[in-house]
């Protein structure tokens, strides 16, 4: 489970996430995607997670909770 600030998220829940691995000849991979939790749990190699929304949807708590988090 991890857990995420909602005003990170775009539409539709997406965000902007690159992957970086090896590649051919010592070179870099890089892959662009926008859905979090794929990637998270390809990363992970998880067949499923929890995305909790901090705030419970409220943009003010959702600081709040960020803020105390440390």
């Amino acid at each position: 489970q991890f857990t995420v600030h909602p005003g990170i998220l775009g539409e539709g829940g997406h965000i902007d996430t690159w992957t970086i691995t090896p590649g051919k000849d010592g070179q870099l991979s890089l892959d662009h995607q926008t859905d979090l939790k794929k990637v998270l749990k390809d990363a992970l190699n998880l067949d499923d997670l929890d995305l909790i929304p901090t705030g419970n949807g409220d943009p003010i708590i959702a600081g709040r909770e960020q803020w105390n988090d440390g």
